[in-house]
């Protein structure tokens, strides 16, 4: 005998049951059996198998929602259920009895199934043994069984047994609490706190430090009867400009979804409607209808159901930007209706279909709209208000165009103060003269270095004289005259570079100690005055190349305190050779140590013949400076091809010298 699940949907036989209070039942077990009815027993079947039921006469249904509470528990909603039957005789049964009873013929079985809302449907076969006397009378018997899987509050419940169906309805949870003390009444209590400093609002779990306590969750939605949509832990804290008074929230605890307690935190906050006024959006679009007449389409969108009025208007052309009412075009949208809902925004949307047909430029049709007795508009799919803005724009645009103008003349004014400054800068002498001495050394790249320094001075402006570059001149005439000629030139207006290496350093030591006759320092100091010793005469033992010429020549300045005129150090940072004052020879005490390329600006500036006075001579200079700087810091860091090498530029250096020489007369140095 199947089951008739088409009834559950079309026709129900039983009466409707729901109770307002639930009445409390205290079961000491799920399943009780009348006098006749012995070893009864529950067993779950699956609503897929075929019901069975033996012969017995279902006389009588009854289905309640109750409380069942046992000792030392809390109570739970439960589905109470009592059956009536009666026992058929003996001739009957052994007729029907399926032949999987056949082997036992005093057990019964009855199939019990109901159905909770959307959920499937939940079977249990009841099996007793029938006493014989109670078999032989066919007496009447009772089954009386609680389930509680499948039950919840504010659910409906369909019962069947055999033919006969009832249904229950349990009452919804604001009904059974706060009076009934089940676990379904225990929803979450979620307080609001108000950080104003922060400008943020908190919604906090009252109850979080309770003893095994479950995770709280939440979903939000837009008023009372929105849709609830997830909202999880990391949005709990709200920024204050985002929050509107139709901001309403259902909190639960994990496992317990119907235990939900709803509110709305921010619904007596005055302040929070303005957000929704400053959300309100309203745009409009020109269209036509199917009858291809013009129409003014509108869509609304807001973060609350509101009381929103709208009208079409019309701006004529002599009214000033004044938008005049087409009357007959209002429309009223409530909050109880016409709100469309997705996951961002409440819409809603129509069009204004009585235009103008008349009109020149259906354009002009806009709309405005008031929301709490304040009204906003024209709103135009196109901007008809160009004139007030126009004139601001274009003074705007004016004076962006003439400071970027006054930004480009600046420029190319000190653009042009720059180059004719370099080039007037540029006469025979150049911007200064500077001679660059050196030890030959077996250091390797020594040389390269010097060159490299020598070329990029040149190529800034400078006159650079080095032995390098004149190989065949100082073979010719002897390194004291060649370097007694260059010094003769630096006399006004030049500088002597002594690039220093370890060989440099080892020389000049080794020269102060010829001079003082020894190594001893206690020996003193020979009596010979500074006018007695002669640049172009070397001392007994010294090397007489360029450099052991220029060492006499920076003695002489050295003791008369005036080396640090014309003579100066240079240390690459590669080598840093002298970290302190006790690493500079006696020789070279007293002499400006420049190291490079980290302090190009300030040799620079003192290699400049000129001392600018003016302000606008003294900006050229800053100008010049920052450029030269970077060169000669790009120059020595990478010099790759530019760096002019002692053999390529012997011939060419010195034909140069040749002409610069040209009607000079080589002269002794008198200082």
């Amino acid at each position: 005998m199947g089951l008739p699940w088409g009834s559950l949907l079309f026709v129900l036989t039983g009466a409707l049951v729901s109770a307002a209070v639930l009445e409390n039942y205290y079961p000491k077990q799920n399943i009780t059996c009348s006098q006749g009815l012995a070893q009864c027993k529950v067993k779950e079947e699956s609503p897929l198998v075929l019901p069975v039921f033996d012969p017995v006469e279902i006389l009588h249904l009854d289905a309640k929602p109750m409380l069942c509470c046992r000792e030392n528990r809390k109570c739970k909603v439960c589905l109470y259920i009592r059956i009536l039957l009666r026992i058929l005789p003996n001739e009957d049964e052994r007729e029907e009895r399926s032949e999987e009873h056949e082997e036992n013929d005093d057990e019964t079985v009855v199939t019990v199934c109901y159905i909770s809302g959307p959920y499937l449907p939940h079977c249990w076969k009841v099996s007793f043994i029938v006493s014989p006397a109670a078999r032989k009378n066919h007496e009447k018997a009772e089954l009386s069984i609680v389930q509680y899987d499948g039950v919840f509050l504010g659910t409906t419940v369909n019962v069947t047994v055999k033919s006969m169906i009832r249904s229950v309805t349990f009452p919804p949870l604001s009904e059974v609490c706060p009076s009934a003390d089940i676990e379904e009444c225990k929803t979450p209590k979620v307080i609001m706190v108000i950080d104003r400093q922060r400008g943020v609002a908190e919604l906090k779990d009252a109850s979080k430090d309770l003893p095994h306590a479950k995770p709280l969750l939440m979903c939000v939605k837009r008023g009372r009867t929105g849709t609830c949509r997830n909202f999880p832990s990391s949005k709990w804290t709200i920024p204050l400009h985002a929050i509107s008074p139709c901001l309403c929230f259902q909190a639960w605890r994990e496992e317990s979804a119907y235990s939900r307690s709803g509110f709305c935190p921010f619904s007596n906050y005055t302040e929070f409607q303005k957000n929704v006024v400053s959300n309100v959006s309203l745009s409009v679009a020109h269209a036509l209808s199917n009858e291809g007449l013009p129409v003014l389409s509108w869509n609304l969108t807001a973060p609350c159901r509101l009381d929103v009025e709208l009208w079409l208007c019309r701006i004529e052309a002599d009214s000033g930007g004044h938008c005049r009412e087409l009357q007959g075009n209002r429309v009223h949208v409530s909050t109880d209706s016409q709100w469309q809902e997705n996951a961002t925004t409440l819409w809603t949307s129509d069009a204004f279909v009585n235009l103008d047909i008349h009109a020149a430029n259906h354009f002009m049709h806009c709309v405005m709209f008031k929301i709490e007795e304040e009204t906003f508009g024209p709103l135009c799919q196109y901007d008809v208000h160009r004139g007030r803005w126009s004139l601001p724009v274009f003074v705007t645009l004016l004076v962006f165009s003439v400071a970027v103008l006054g930004m480009f003349v600046i420029w190319s004014k000190l653009t042009g103060w720059h180059s004719n400054w370099t080039r007037s800068h540029r006469s025979k002498d150049g911007l200064g003269k500077v001679l660059l001495l050196h030890a030959c050394s077996s250091e390797k790249g020594q040389d390269h270095l010097v060159c490299g320094l020598g070329t990029v001075l040149r190529d800034l402006g400078f006159v650079v004289y080095l032995d390098l570059w004149n190989q065949s001149e100082v073979s010719s005439v002897g390194p004291a005259p060649w370097l007694h000629s260059r010094l003769g030139q630096l006399k006004h207006s030049g500088r002597a570079l002594i690039v220093l290496s370890s060989s440099a350093l080892e020389r000049a030591r080794g020269f102060w100690d010829v001079w003082l006759g020894g190594k001893d320092e206690e020996r003193p100091r020979p009596d010979t005055k500074a006018d007695e010793i002669l640049c172009d005469k070397n001392l007994p033992g010294i090397s007489s190349d360029v450099f052991g010429s220029a060492l006499s020549c920076i003695l002489r300045d050295h003791l008369k305190g005036a080396a640090g005129k014309h003579f100066a150090l240079v240390q690459f940072d590669s080598q840093k050779l002298i970290k302190g004052e006790k690493d500079v020879p006696e020789l070279f005490r007293g002499l400006r140590l420049y190291q490079l390329p980290s302090e190009t600006r300030q040799l620079l500036m003192e290699l400049h013949r000129d001392r600018p006075k003016s302000i606008s001579t003294q900006l050229k200079m800053v100008l010049w400076l920052s450029k030269a700087s970077r060169r000669l810091v790009k120059g020595l860091k990478n010099p790759g091809t530019d760096v002019r090498t002692c053999a390529e530029s012997m011939l060419t250096q010195m034909d140069n010298m040749t002409m610069e020489r040209q009607g000079e007369e080589t002269f002794p140095l008198t200082i």
